[in-house]
């Protein structure tokens, strides 16, 4: 009986070591928190309408932000950015054609100058000759003279007004131009769009 007793009390001795053990020290084991991880769904969308052409990922897959997820046919966009380019061109085409026109429009105004700057010294010339010689230069020749004048005038105002509307084609030409490279810009951005990337890590 005593020695049942004896066991009895040495299995709760050795019981309450080990409790003690366990509580007080123990085995090394990593420290964990209780809790839970909430997820949050986000719905990628392209900023522009249109067909996928692509799918990059798939359920189930992890992704790294900045990972392009799907991508939009570009065909239709694709067409455009020809056609932005095709009118750029046409723009910068157009520039180099005022340009030229508006040299020889300012090669004319040099020209009817220089023919106006003749007819006032031949009217001069004919005027002195008549005041020292009246009978020397007939009325119908200074009246020529003056008619010549006033032409070669005229021809001056006609093409500098030409020049000055060759240079407004040009500032038109050139803004053109800007617009032109404004829509090429444009479509070069929506193209851009058509993959959008994760905006953080996630599981699909």
């Amino acid at each position: 009986m005593k020695r049942v007793q004896l066991l009895i009390i040495l299995g709760v001795i050795v019981a309450a070591g080990i409790v003690a053990w366990l509580v007080l020290g123990g085995p090394a084991r990593p420290r964990t928190l209780s809790g839970y991880i909430e997820g949050e769904e986000l719905y990628l969308a392209a900023p522009m309408a249109g067909t996928i052409g692509q799918i990059s990922a798939v359920e189930g897959q992890r992704v790294a932000a900045g990972q392009p997820l799907f991508r939009i046919d570009p065909a239709t966009l694709a067409a455009q950015g020809q056609q932005a380019a095709a009118n750029v061109a046409a723009a910068q085409t157009q520039i180099a054609s005022a340009e030229a026109q508006a040299q020889q429009a300012d090669a004319d105004v040099a020209a009817a100058a220089a023919d106006a700057t003749k007819a006032q010294q031949d009217l001069a010339r004919l005027l002195s000759v008549k005041r020292d010689d009246p009978a020397a230069v007939a009325n119908k020749d200074i009246d020529t003279a003056r008619a010549a004048l006033r032409s070669a005038n005229a021809r001056v105002a006609a093409a500098q007004k030409a020049a000055q509307a060759r240079r407004a084609q040009i500032a038109a030409s050139r803004a053109q131009t800007v617009q032109a490279q404004g829509g090429q810009r444009e479509v070069a951005i929506r193209v851009s769009q058509l993959s959008p990337p994760a905006p953080s890590p996630a599981l699909l």
